[in-house]
């Protein structure tokens, strides 16, 4: 069962972005903000990344959802991650770090 499909699209957000957030260590505003730091750089494209491909946000949605930036820049956090998801091993495990951790929030949820 997808996380849309038990949860609606709004909730299955923000069970993402806290994950996410909490994995790399950035807060939520931060993660929305205008900061460019690497660190949050890629904690946002891998945030962009899993709610396109789980939740199934347009890169419209996303940009608005990522501080009112270009559908554009959206497309670029999300193709960034599926690429380096191809060349690095390190992107791969980090993203199946956290979607093992976004089942874990789920069973939360679910039991709460």
């Amino acid at each position: 069962m997808s996380l849309v499909t038990q949860f609606g699209p709004a909730r299955a957000t923000r069970i993402i972005m806290a994950v996410v957030s909490s994995f790399y260590g950035v807060t939520p505003v931060a993660l929305v903000g205008q900061e460019r730091r690497r660190s949050v750089a890629r904690a946002r494209h891998v945030a962009m990344y899993l709610l396109r491909t789980d939740v199934g946000l347009s890169y419209s949605e996303l940009g608005r959802l990522f501080g009112g930036r270009d559908h554009t820049t959206a497309k670029y956090g999300v193709s960034r991650i599926e690429l380096k998801m191809k060349t690095t091993c390190e992107i791969s495990r980090q993203v199946w770090l956290i979607s093992a951790e976004l089942v874990q929030a789920l069973q939360a949820e679910v039991a709460a």
